[in-house]
């Protein structure tokens, strides 16, 4: 719930008026991915059910090394003839794995921490 400040002034007062507004929210999901709106923020989240994080990033290094062998060694001069725009999400896209692979990493490794601190 989104709360809203509205000052009015009238003469030499000022107060404030608190309004309360229910943010519509719209959610889809397809397949595991859930895309959720509310307001202005747009999420996105991926279920991936009976994987652990460090399975998880692997199958993300994965997917991340096939991407970036697009940019280098005999691909590299067909990275290079692609329209900048193309070359731009080629990288966003590897940056957006490589981020997701840093968290997934984390996350396993506070598991084996929790994991040893049990033992």
């Amino acid at each position: 719930m989104a709360i809203c400040h509205v000052l009015r002034i009238r003469g030499s007062q000022a107060r404030f008026i608190s309004k309360h507004k229910a943010a519509a929210m719209h959610e889809v999901t397809r397949y595991g991915v859930t895309a959720c709106r509310s307001g202005r923020n747009t999420s996105l989240t991926t279920c991936a059910k009976l994987e652990s994080p460090a399975e998880l990033a692997a199958a993300k290094a994965s997917h991340l090394h096939a991407l970036l062998l697009m940019t280098h060694g005999n691909c590299l001069e067909r990275f290079v003839s692609m329209d900048a725009n193309i070359q731009e999400s080629l990288l966003s896209l590897a940056a957006d794995l490589a981020l997701q692979i840093s968290a997934l990493s984390e996350l396993a490794l506070e598991d084996v921490q929790d994991q040893s601190a049990s033992v």
